[in-house]
């Protein structure tokens, strides 16, 4: 499991992007939208520049659970958990306070030399719906890796693991979206803030 990333720090003094979720109505799938204020990577439409993907990553886990990251522009712009792991419950799980105001930026060239690796596949082949725009051109990655899920009691703080428990720096890409790169500056995990509650538990 290989998802590279870069961070580029955040220039401006615009607050973190809210992030708006979504419960299906008749399953336990959650999709978490960034909302569209959320700023560009640096490497978008520069010439000379390492191009950044548009695309989806989707994350498919070896006990069948499956996360799908929306890319727009090198942005993680949306994260839907289309089938959940099994998830964990710590009473001590806390927002993660050391996270970094930054933009985590997926670079198009990498991803890929990642799927020419044999990490991912040009399309998935599983026809999901995209929250890019057509008019952009289209990247998909698919990884297969072992994928971990833990959350706080009220289910409101969940953080998934993506690949075996490393070192990790937590960056903020959005009020409720913080994503762990690790040292290899690789994609190594993922929270979602502030959950509401699934409509089928209430």
């Amino acid at each position: 499991m290989d998802i590279a990333v870069r961070i580029e720090a955040v220039t401006d003094d615009r607050a973190a992007p809210a992030v708006d979720y979504r419960w299906d109505a008749d399953t336990t799938i959650l999709c978490a939208t960034v909302r569209a204020d959320a700023p560009r990577a640096v490497g978008e439409g520069a010439p000379g520049l390492e191009p950044v993907m548009t695309g989806s990553i989707e994350v498919e886990g070896r006990d069948g659970s499956w996360l799908v990251l929306d890319v727009a522009a090198g942005n993680v712009r949306g994260v839907e958990v289309a089938v959940w792991p099994d998830v964990r419950h710590r009473a001590s799980l806390r927002p993660p306070a050391d996270a970094e105001r930054a933009r985590v930026v997926v670079p198009g060239r990498r991803a890929a030399a990642a799927t020419a690796a044999g990490f991912g596949s040009e399309s998935s082949g599983r026809g999901r719906p995209s929250m890019t725009s057509p008019a952009d051109a289209v990247d998909s990655l698919e990884v297969n890796t072992a994928v971990a899920a833990e959350s706080d009691e009220a289910e409101q703080t969940i953080h998934f693991i993506l690949g075996p428990t490393r070192p990790a720096k937590r960056v903020r890409v959005a009020r409720d979206l913080v994503l762990d790169v690790d040292e290899r500056s690789r994609l190594a995990g993922l929270w979602l803030l502030n959950v509401p509650p699934c409509p089928s538990d209430t």
